[in-house]
């Protein structure tokens, strides 16, 4: 039953948000069900959630459709509930399944989603271009394609010949290639100024883009026929570089090496790969069946944890880890929980790879040259 409390009868509602902004969202929920007395009006519970939901989760999902399901309009204590179900979903791997061909040959792990529109390249190194609304697969007008970065209006592919080829988006206009590398480039990111390439000839470099100039050459330990894996803090002038079993970290501004870490794996399978959290200043680095975590702020382990199998391939959601582990009895799909590395949920489907995370999708290959979605948003 509810209750009168003394304390908040005295404070006015606008104060009462202030005090109650710093609350969890649990913590709020209580406290708007307990007593009267502390219950806002609708227009100041309503800038309440709003706030608590563009604090836990991401801007850009807060007028999807999936959770403002009511358009505009919707209560934003709505779309934080929806938004909280949805991560629960992907803990206990409740999901919902489509298939989408595209076209000709098996998909590559390397592909961007982009609102409706995805960038995919396959096994044979060509690059499609997948509108998710329309179904519409349309191929690009690129070669050779071994991995994909983007940022803002900016797409760039990196070849199996060590080209570097930029496009303008949405219209793909192709600008001029960059002879980059002398081998396959393996690893990509950009922040849409700076490009960072990664690649099978032993080194990483950093570009400019809008003059396509080479700032600097970053030598790797073992990259020389194996590639490597890349990851960025832009804001925090950091570059990270794995090959094999060595993580080293880079001043991006200089190019000077700041740490060279041992990731004292027993089992050395091609280089590491790595999902990277700016905004929480956390790393996570896989070597064949090793699963480690970094604090950024200290380079120092946080955790470990050991998979049954060995890792495929990786890719990192809000509070979750999607994994792809190989077993002598197939490949399946493991949720871990990001802080704890422990096992969340098993997708038993030996014909899944997980190629890319979004906070709603997991972004899959299979076996009959399809790309499949999970989708753990509510009904």
């Amino acid at each position: 039953m509810s209750q009168k409390c003394s304390v908040s009868l005295q404070l006015p509602p606008r104060v009462l948000l202030a005090c109650l902004n710093y609350l969890p969202a649990k913590d709020i929920a209580i406290s708007q069900s307990i007593t009267n007395s502390w219950r806002l009006p609708s227009s100041l519970t309503d800038k309440l959630w709003r706030t608590r939901y563009q604090t836990d989760w991401e801007a850009e999902t807060e007028v999807d459709v999936r959770i403002a399901n009511a358009g505009p309009d919707t209560p934003w204590k709505t779309r934080y509930g929806r938004r909280q179900q949805t991560e629960l979903n992907w803990r206990s791997g409740q999901f919902r399944q489509r298939a989408a061909p595209v076209l000709e040959s098996p998909l590559s792990c390397c592909l961007y989603a982009s609102s409706a529109i995805v960038y995919v390249g396959d096994s044979s190194s060509r690059m499609f271009k997948y509108d998710t609304k329309s179904a519409q697969c349309t191929k690009l007008q690129s070669n050779s394609v071994n991995t994909i970065a983007c940022h803002g209006d900016i797409l760039v592919a990196g070849t199996c010949y060590g080209f570097l080829c930029p496009f303008l988006m949405p219209d793909m206009l192709m600008l001029p290639w960059i002879a980059a590398h002398s081998q396959a480039v393996s690893a990509l990111v950009t922040n849409g100024d700076l490009l960072i390439s990664g690649s099978h000839d032993g080194t990483a470099k950093v570009w400019k883009l809008a003059t396509a100039k080479c700032l600097h050459v970053l030598p790797l330990t073992n990259g020389i026929n194996r590639g490597c894996s890349l990851a960025a803090e832009w804001e925090e002038d950091n570059v990270y570089t794995s090959d094999g079993n060595v993580l080293q970290q880079w001043r991006l501004s200089t190019g000077e090496k700041l740490r060279h870490i041992d990731l004292e794996c027993k089992n050395k399978c091609g280089p590491a790969r790595m999902c990277i959290d700016a905004k929480a200043r956390q790393l996570l680095v896989c070597v064949a069946n090793t699963l480690i975590g970094y604090s950024l702020v200290d380079m120092m382990e946080t955790r470990r944890s050991t998979c049954t199998g060995i890792v495929q391939c990786l890719t990192m959601n809000v509070s979750t880890i999607a994994v792809a582990v190989s077993t002598a009895e197939g490949c399946h799909v493991v949720i871990y929980d990001r802080s704890t590395l422990e096992p969340e949920s098993v997708i038993k489907d030996d014909s899944l790879i997980p190629l890319l995370c979004t906070p709603f999708e997991l972004y899959c290959s299979d076996r009959q040259r399809n790309m499949v979605i999970l989708d753990f948003t509510p009904v």
